[in-house]
């Protein structure tokens, strides 16, 4: 029998917190996005204190909230002594100043103190129902505000962020990104439902999640929904799904055999590109990275603080190296990054050895794994950063564990 989450809500609201922002598409879903955003701060803030009064805080959960500061303490300390304290200030906050800086800590810290009182799967299957209607909700709210253009081709009308940029914005990896996450709800919810009624309804919706979030234009977010998403199905209900994939294939096929105009949907005109050598900077930013590995060989083995790759090349701050493996390599050095995704991934090993099933969280962890090879810059991706810390912190509470198991034998065994 599955095990009821207690802090099932809480969980969902940081869920809400750190996506509610992806939605954002025009001035009017700006301010609805601002208003909900303070109502689920001041509700997650009353639900943490009656946990924090009940359940009291022990090590275990100040541990990964520790190990966050002293990895933004050794970045801004290499940054002060490498580049300079304004850079890694800007690349923390996301070139927000001081007080973008404060709310990142303040969004991060309190995921990671949710987290750390999770003792069974993060978002259970409740959870996953109310992700999947609230994704399903922002795409009503989006729909009724005028955020989608059904002109031919369609698109989302992304007025916010162009009035922001100072430009025409084509596409948004939020939007790609948050429905990425209703697909992959969806499709968890298709492969948990017992009834058939559901199965189909949920069926539907990964579909139109899916559709949305090609809609996006993202190339790396709606790519990695596919590629989880597929693996994920594949793997829990291998027979059924290749005869339904292959169904919808072609009935899919049938359809839009006749759209000329696919090819001028903003993700697949992002995608020819590619085959024409465009990588949109990536593999200049990719090689560049990898160059001050190797002029400044005290950032590989140290590393040299945040911002410093901007600094290095004088670049604007909103020019990082898309890569946060690579950025990791620059800003705490080849050691430390090593060490930290294996204790994620060993993190990850144990927190599925305690739930026994590939569950929303994982599904989750695994997308975000994928987009942070092609995008996002170190700590403002709130989800993966969270996420990791917290998989590091069970390896490490792992490793104390056998540490004092090994010291208490020892010590009664002489």
């Amino acid at each position: 029998m599955q095990q009821s989450n207690p802090i099932s809500t809480p969980n969902f609201l940081f869920f809400v917190l750190i996506s509610i922002g992806f939605l954002i598409t025009t001035f009017s879903s700006a301010l609805i996005v601002s208003s909900i955003r303070l109502a689920v701060i001041i509700i997650l803030f009353f639900l943490m204190y009656g946990l924090v009064l009940k359940e009291k805080i022990n090590f275990n959960q100040l541990l990964p909230i520790l190990l966050y500061f002293i990895l933004i303490l050794l970045g801004i300390t290499q940054s002060l002594v490498n580049g300079d304290y304004y850079s890694s200030i800007k690349a923390l906050s996301g070139n927000q100043g001081i007080n973008g800086y404060i709310v990142h800590i303040l969004i991060i810290s309190s995921g990671l103190l949710i987290f750390s009182y999770n003792k069974y799967e993060i978002f259970d299957f409740q959870s996953a129902k109310k992700i999947n209607l609230f994704i399903f909700t922002g795409f009503l709210i989006t729909l009724g505000l005028g955020g989608i253009n059904f002109e031919i081709p369609p698109s989302f009308e992304f007025e916010y962020a162009s009035d922001e940029g100072g430009g025409k914005s084509e596409y948004s990896a939020g939007i790609s990104k948050v429905f990425g996450f209703g697909a992959l709800t969806s499709m968890y919810l298709t492969a948990h439902s017992s009834q058939i009624g559901q199965r189909i309804f949920y069926s539907l919706t990964a579909i139109v999640f899916l559709a949305l979030s090609i809609l996006g234009g993202s190339r790396g977010d709606a790519l990695g929904v596919l590629i989880i998403g597929l693996i994920y199905i594949l793997s829990i209900r291998p027979l059924g799904f290749t005869f339904y994939a292959l169904l919808m294939l072609g009935i899919l096929s049938f359809f839009i055999s006749d759209w000329v105009w696919i090819e001028d949907l903003v993700f697949i005109s992002r995608l020819l590109v590619i085959l024409d050598g465009d990588y949109g900077l990536r593999d200049v930013l990719f090689s560049q990275s990898l160059s001050i590995l190797t002029v400044k060989p005290s950032c590989a083995l140290f590393g040299c603080g945040f911002g410093f790759f901007q600094y290095f090349y004088g670049y604007d701050i909103s020019l990082y190296p898309h890569n946060i493996f690579l950025e990791s390599l620059i800003v705490f050095g080849i050691p430390i990054t090593i060490i930290y995704f294996l204790l994620s991934f060993y993190g990850l090993f144990l927190y599925f050895k305690r739930i026994n099933k590939l569950d929303l969280f994982i599904l989750f962890y695994f997308f975000n794994l994928i987009i942070i090879f092609k995008s996002g810059s170190l700590f403002n991706d709130w989800f993966f950063t969270v996420s990791s810390i917290y998989l590091v912190s069970i390896a490490l509470i792992k490793f104390a564990n056998v540490f004092k198991q090994l010291t208490f034998r020892d010590n009664h065994q002489a």
